[in-house]
């Protein structure tokens, strides 16, 4: 068996991928980084601040599942190749030229 060449711009996919998983990552410690200047400020007590940060977290929890249902139902061509912006931002794109569009 033969082994297969890599995809051209297939590392670059790889890495941007790993960027924004980082991005979703820092984005969620934020809140834990910003507790006691939120405790502070809105004099809160610890109890209160892990409800408030639960509470963010299961809506996007929630969110997240609602939203993946509403994409599977609806044509990909539809929420995704077919916005207004997306024609001169994706061609000023280096990763964008590279994939070739699933409609």
């Amino acid at each position: 068996m033969t082994a297969q060449p890599t995809p051209k711009g297939a590392w670059k996919i790889t890495f941007l991928l790993f960027l924004f998983m980082l991005v979703n990552f820092a984005d969620k410690i934020v809140v834990g980084l910003a507790g006691v200047p939120i405790m502070t400020e809105m004099k809160l007590e610890p109890e209160q601040f892990g409800l408030l940060g639960s509470s963010f977290f299961f809506l996007f929890s929630i969110s997240a599942i609602v939203v993946g249902f509403i994409v599977n139902r609806i044509a990909t061509r539809w929420y995704c190749w077919r916005s207004p912006r997306y024609g001169r931002w994706r061609s000023s794109r280096w990763w964008a030229r590279s994939v070739s569009p699933r409609c």
